[in-house]
């Protein structure tokens, strides 16, 4: 992951901002700046209500392949040139197909120096699944991102049966496009270990952890009939 090599100030600062949008919508992501999470047609067509009242425009990041858009949401207000309140927001990375969330980060916490630089590391361990979807390995058909809604996990399917042996979906790793990446992997092998030690703690305490994806307050949807699939 070269893009993340020369990253500085890796803080809350603007100035530490400005160095992450410099990067993300650099040459090597080139990923398109947002501050609307929805427009005014995806208001009429879902019929859209805020969970809360919502100030400012948050700023956001999207790339588009292989019908797939990346989404990367920082919690930085431009306007204002500073994040939003603590407790108010967090960061997130999302891959959605249409209207549907397929893949979801773990939410970024701005407690660690490193938010921007957490938050850019995954945006581009994302942006290069969604481009280097793998082919099934028995029909050669390109996979899908499949997302389990009650695990959250996310993995690599092909329901092409009549094309398999077993007549049965094949899978395949969501870490499978990024074999090979030392850099990748290592930061994914140390994510999921701080993960796994925040778990074991709260369970020695007697605290049992509840996702922030469970609990985050969500968009009223007036019209699902209307989703994009």
């Amino acid at each position: 992951m070269v893009v993340v090599k020369d990253l500085k100030a890796p803080n809350l600062s603007w100035e530490a901002f400005l160095e992450f949008d410099k990067k993300i919508q650099g040459p090597e992501m080139k990923m398109l700046r947002n501050d609307k999470k929805y427009t005014k047609k995806d208001f009429e067509r879902l019929e859209l209500k805020p969970p809360r009242k919502i100030v400012g425009r948050e700023t956001g990041y999207f790339f588009e392949a292989n019908g797939y858009k990346l989404k990367v949401w920082t919690t930085i207000l431009e306007d204002q040139q500073k994040p939003r309140d603590k407790g108010e927001d967090v960061g997130w990375v999302l891959i959605v197909k249409g209207d549907i969330l397929i893949h979801c980060s773990k939410p970024f916490l701005r407690t660690s120096d490193e938010f921007f630089t957490r938050i850019l590391k995954t945006a581009w361990i994302s942006r290069y699944k969604i481009l280097n979807i793998p082919l099934c390995r028995e029909c050669k058909r390109k996979m899908e991102i499949i997302r389990n809604a009650k695990t959250n996990q996310t993995y690599f399917s092909c329901s092409n049966v009549e094309g398999h042996k077993e007549k049965k979906n094949i899978r395949e790793s969501w870490d499978k496009p990024i074999e090979g990446k030392k850099l990748a992997l290592e930061f994914i092998k140390d994510r999921r270990k701080q993960t796994a030690n925040y778990k074991k703690r709260n369970k020695k305490l007697g605290i049992e952890p509840v996702s922030k994806r469970l609990t985050r307050k969500k968009w009223k949807i007036g019209r699902p009939e209307n989703l994009k699939k």
